[in-house]
C-alpha cells in the first residue's frame, strides 16, 4: 500500500479564537453589574432619605396646621362670629414661609422621585442589552466551533484525497508496466503468429523492455518517431548478436501507433486529472480560509463597535448619576435651611 507524503498543501486551518475579546467582554460585563448595583444602592438611600423627609415634613405641616386651628378657634370665640367674606383670618409670615418651604421641597421631591425612575428604566435597558449582547456571543461562539469542525472535516478529506490520488497513481502505472510487458511478451511485432518462446525477436524485445516503459511513460512529443527509434533499438540490438535485421510491415507498426496512442490519451488524461483535482481542493480550501478570516473580522469590529456603545452608556449613566447626587446636594441645602428658620 502506498503510503502518503506530508504535503505542504495540507497544513492545518484554524479559525481565529475569540477567547481574549469574551474575556473582555465578560469583565465589561461584570464591571457593568457592579455599576448597576452601586447605583441601586444609592437610589434606595436617597428613597430612603426621601421618605424621612417627607415624614418629618408632614409632621411640621400638621403640627402647623394645628396651631393654625387653634389660633383660629381662640381669634374665633375672642372676636366672635366672623363675617362673611372672612371666614378665615389671614395667615402670619410664618405660615407662609413655611407653605413655600413644603411645596418647594415637594417639589423638589417629585424631581428626585421622576430622576430616580429614569435611572430605574435606564439600568433595567442596559442590563437587557448585556442579556442580549451575552447571547448573540454564544451564538457567535457556536458558529466559530462549527467553522473549526467544517475546516478539521475539509483537511480530512483532502488527506484522503491526496492518499487515493497516490495509490491511484501507483496502480495506473503498475497496469500502465504489466500491459507493455505483456505486449512485448506476445511478441506479435511480425506477422507470425507463433509461440514467444520459439520467436527468434523475443529475446530482443525482452532486451529493450525497459526502453519501452520509458518511452510509454513519457507520453509527449511525436510517438510515430519515439516508436520508429524504439524499433531502431531493437534492429541494432540484433546487429550487435550477428542476427538478421528485421522491418516491420506497414500492419504491425499501425497496430503499435494505435497501441501507443491509446496508452498516451489514458496516460495524459489519468495525469490532468490527478493534477487539477488536489489543486482545485487547494483554492477552495484557500477560499473557505478566506471568508473565515473575513468573518472573524466582522465578528470583531462588531464586538469592537457593540463595547464602544457599552463603554459610551456606562459614561452617560456615571454623569448622571453625578447629577443625581448634585441634586441630593440642593435637596439636603434646602432642607437644612429650611431647619435654621
Amino acid at each position: 500500500m502506498v503510503q502518503a507524503q506530508p504535503s505542504l498543501l495540507t497544513k492545518k486551518i484554524k479559525a481565529q479564537p475569540l477567547q481574549g475579546k469574551h474575556d473582555e467582554l465578560q469583565r465589561n460585563h461584570e464591571a457593568l453589574w457592579n455599576t448597576a448595583h452601586y447605583l441601586d444602592q444609592i437610589v434606595e438611600e436617597d428613597q430612603n432619605e426621601i421618605l424621612t423627609r417627607r415624614t418629618k415634613a408632614r409632621s411640621c405641616v400638621s403640627a402647623t396646621n394645628e396651631e393654625d386651628q387653634s389660633e383660629v378657634m381662640r381669634l374665633h370665640h375672642e372676636r366672635g362670629r366672623p363675617k362673611r367674606g372672612h371666614a378665615s383670618p389671614p395667615r402670619t409670615r410664618k405660615t407662609k414661609a413655611r407653605a413655600k418651604y413644603a411645596s418647594e421641597g415637594d417639589d423638589q421631591l417629585s424631581k428626585l422621585n421622576s430622576y430616580t425612575d429614569c435611572i430605574e428604566r435606564r439600568l433595567k435597558s442596559e442590563e437587557a442589552k448585556a442579556t442580549e449582547f451575552e447571547a448573540h456571543l454564544g451564538d457567535l461562539q457556536g458558529r466559530n466551533d462549527k467553522l473549526t469542525e467544517h475546516n478539521e472535516d475539509l483537511e480530512d478529506r483532502l488527506i484522503t484525497k491526496e492518499i487515493k490520488a497516490q495509490a491511484f497513481k501507483a496502480e495506473s502505472l503498475q497496469t500502465l508496466r504489466n500491459v507493455i510487458v505483456e505486449v512485448q511478451t506476445e511478441c506479435r511485432l511480425c506477422d507470425t503468429w507463433s509461440d514467444s518462446k520459439k520467436c527468434w525477436k523475443s529475446e530482443a524485445i525482452r532486451s529493450r523492455s525497459q526502453e519501452a516503459v520509458d518511452l510509454f511513460e513519457i507520453g509527449a512529443g511525436n510517438q510515430q518517431a519515439r516508436v520508429q527509434k524504439w524499433i531502431l533499438m531493437n534492429s541494432s540490438s540484433h546487429k550487435r548478436s550477428k542476427l538478421k535485421p528485421y522491418r516491420l510491415s506497414t500492419t504491425s507498426f499501425n497496430a503499435i501507433t494505435k497501441l501507443h496512442e491509446k496508452l498516451f490519451t489514458t496516460s495524459t488524461r489519468w495525469w490532468s486529472k490527478t493534477k487539477e483535482a488536489p489543486w482545485r481542493t487547494v483554492h477552495y480550501l484557500d477560499e473557505m480560509v478566506e471568508q473565515d478570516q473575513r468573518s472573524s473580522m466582522k465578528t470583531v469590529h462588531y464586538l469592537d463597535e457593540m463595547w464602544s456603545k457599552t463603554k459610551e452608556a456606562l459614561e452617560q449613566d456615571q454623569s448622571e448619576v453625578m447629577r443625581l447626587r448634585q441634586g441630593v446636594v440642593y435637596l439636603k441645602k434646602i432642607w437644612e435651611s429650611y431647619e435654621q428658620q
